[in-house]
């Protein structure tokens, strides 16, 4: 008797993506957690003026998640000395936990203002990141001085140069100009960064249960 190899490759793709679902599962369980705990501390850092001393904090609970998530980074290279405008590619909500891991306390994330309205991810970002409302110029000219404000405070900016997570990860799409703008503007270098198979250990989006991402 002989195993149908279709039935077998389907039961082997289904176990697959019930794995993504539970390791999405369990990073947002962690991740909630670490807000609940560490979140409240970070946040009277920030309003205490002692930003820093927030980022460093948010930094520390980034390495707690990956470590409980079951995670082993290897980096090769190292961030340069001077501040620059980190870019990388963005393929999964993961991307954000280990660039805060691995990337100084003194960094800041630039992002799309939508993030904000997510339940956990906007309360992350809330104090220490800075926006870029779309569709509104004088909230996004208010975004840009702040984006300033903090790179005038010592804090190098993080960017997403595709401007979101596609669906056809890990494929490259056209960078937006946010980078390109703030190494001119502030006279900064671009620091790329590669993250070339998260997207594999936790994918994003909605899973059919033929497999296929939809």
């Amino acid at each position: 008797m002989h195993a149908d190899p279709d039935l077998s490759a389907h039961r082997s793709t289904l176990g697959t993506r019930l794995k993504a679902h539970l390791r999405y599962l369990w990073f947002y369980a962690l991740l909630s957690f670490a807000l609940v705990w560490v979140q409240p501390r970070v946040i009277y850092l920030f309003k205490a003026g002692r930003l820093k001393d927030a980022g460093m904090l948010r930094r520390r609970y980034c390495n707690w998640i990956l470590k409980n998530s079951g995670l082993t980074l290897e980096i090769s290279g190292e961030p340069g000395q001077e501040m620059s405008v980190y870019a990388a590619n963005h393929t999964t909500l993961l991307d954000i936990v280990v660039l805060g891991a691995v990337l100084p306390g003194g960094s800041f994330f630039l992002g799309k203002g939508e993030l904000l309205k997510w339940p956990i991810l906007g309360t992350w970002f809330k104090y220490l990141d800075v926006f870029v409302p779309r569709g509104d110029s004088t909230r996004s000219a208010a975004s840009v001085r702040a984006a300033a404000d903090r790179i005038r405070q010592g804090f190098a900016p993080i960017v997403f140069p595709e401007g979101g997570i596609y669906a056809d990860a890990p494929a490259l799409h056209p960078f937006q100009q946010g980078a390109a703008m703030l190494s001119r503007l502030h006279n900064l270098p671009i620091q790329p960064i590669a993250l070339p198979d998260l997207w594999q250990r936790m994918p994003d989006g909605r899973f059919t249960l033929s497999g296929e991402k939809c």
